[in-house]
This record gives structure tokens, sequence and C-alpha cells, in this order.
């Protein structure tokens, strides 16, 4: 068993010897390998999970407020246990209340459609290699500078 000339830093945290102070972390570097089609895969078992706003969801509060708009025009509302004023002031509420969250629900499925336009899992795929490209250019250069570099 032999030593290395230069000590491996321990992975956690590390008391800088800077003059700035402070913390540093450091930990050893892990390695994944998968196959594209497994990370496709994964993808899109991760999307089907984490959906955003869908429009079916505001659908719900349109049709609950559609039936009481339609409850009031064509109903006349007859004493059954409350007044009649009683069953249209809560009909009303009914639509009212229904109308507004699915306004509210409608402008949130708006903004997230434009916000976070829907990616393919292809798009997806090929933006997770790009950025694996440049962290993997970011890493040379890093340990190119490091090397470079005069001791002290």
């Amino acid at each position: 068993m032999t030593e290395d000339a230069s000590p491996q830093p321990q992975p956690g945290p590390q008391v800088s010897k800077d003059l700035r102070g402070g913390v540093d972390y450091t930990a050893r570097r892990v390695q994944l390998h998968m196959s594209d089609f497994h990370l496709k895969y994964l993808l899109q078992r991760q999307r089907e999970r984490c959906k955003g706003p869908t429009f079916e969801q505001a659908a719900i509060f349109l049709g609950i407020a559609l039936t009481g708009l339609m409850t009031l025009l064509t109903t006349t509302f007859k004493k059954a246990g409350f007044s009649a004023a009683t069953w249209q002031a809560f009909t009303f509420l009914l639509v009212v209340i229904s109308a507004l969250i699915f306004a509210g629900l409608f402008v949130r499925w708006l903004y997230h459609l434009f916000r976070y336009p829907p990616k393919t899992v292809e798009e997806e795929f090929a933006e997770i290699k790009q950025e694996m490209i440049a962290e993997t250019q970011r890493e040379t250069e890093t340990e190119t500078e490091s090397l470079q570099a005069p001791g002290p």
C-alpha cells in the first residue's frame, strides 16, 4: 500500500484555509451509468407523476357554475324546508363561488401553459445531454486550471 504525495480531501464539511473563512464542502464524485432508453422511461414516469394544473380541474367548477346558473334560470323555487328566496340565494352563491374558482384555476392553467410550455421526452432528453456535456467541459477546464496553477 502506497500513499500519494498529495493528500485527498475528506468528504464532508472542511474548514476553509483562505482569509475569507467559511466552510467548504467536498464530496466524492458519483457517476451513474444508464441507457438512453432507461433515462427516457424515467422522464416519462416523472412527467406522469408531476403534472401541473390541468384544464379539467377548472372545467369541474365551470360545470358546477353552469348547472347552478341553469337551475336559477329555469326553476321556480318552492318552499322545501327553506323559503324560495333562501334556495335562490344559496344557488346564486354556489354559481358565484364556482365561477370565481373556475376563473382562478383557468388563469393558473393558462399561466402554467405559457410559462412552462410542455416539452416532449425527446426534448428533455436532449436538454439533459447538453447539460451533461457542459458540466463535463467545466470540470475539464477546472482540472486543467488547477494543474496549471503554481503551487505554494
